[in-house]
């Protein structure tokens, strides 16, 4: 969920669902490893007839290894991260070595795509509002209107001033929040919208 603070009481005309679940993630970084050639399959040595599922493997290398972009895949890659085959042979990859017990997985752009699903704007993230920076920027938008109709205390704020406050206080929290790069690529995304005229105009339309 995103969910609005203000004044230290929930906004709860501003509240979004944000319906992606780390297991979503996993089987992304699955299908991503499989693509590119990733053997999933694991077996420990200290237990030699119980083979680890892949899509275990698959979550653990996830763990480790995913990443989000900077900026965004697709302007910096020229091509859309949906043409995933091939991205994926592309040789110019930052390569990354993980560890699942004494497995090596040498992840390149598979471990950028994955992440990539939380910033498309083509609803595939699941997430109220498009993308994860356009959700925070409509939550941030419907508290400022939730203080301008009286729903909420006023905190001294208003219209654009309460926006750009709020827009400093974005926090994230969660196992996803924990993954590498995010909150600098959510921020990166946000200050771009703000600076769009639509955007830019939202808090007094």
């Amino acid at each position: 969920f995103i969910v609005p603070v203000l004044a230290g009481s929930i906004v709860r005309s501003a509240v979004l669902d944000v319906n992606l679940s780390g297991m979503e993630l996993t089987q992304t970084m699955a299908e991503l490893l499989h693509r590119a050639g990733h053997d999933l399959s694991l077996t420990p040595a200290t237990d030699g007839d119980r083979p680890i599922p892949p899509v275990t493997v698959a979550r653990n290398v996830k763990e480790l290894g995913i990443e989000v972009f900077p900026t965004s895949l697709e302007a910096h890659l020229g091509t859309s991260p949906y043409m995933a085959r091939s991205v994926l042979n592309r040789s110019d990859a930052p390569v990354k070595d993980v560890y699942v017990g004494s497995r090596k997985f040498s992840l390149g752009w598979e471990r950028f795509l994955c992440a990539e699903t939380i910033f498309l704007d083509d609803g595939s993230a699941g997430i109220d509002h498009g993308p994860i920076h356009r959700a925070v920027l409509a939550a941030i938008d419907a508290t400022v209107r939730a203080v301008d109709e009286g729903e909420v205390e006023d905190v001294g704020s208003r219209d654009k001033a309460l926006r750009d406050e709020l827009l400093k206080r974005v926090v994230l929290s969660g196992g996803s929040a924990a993954i590498a790069g995010l909150p600098e690529r959510l921020g990166y995304e946000l200050d771009r919208l703000v600076r769009q005229p639509a955007a830019a105009s939202s808090p007094s339309a």
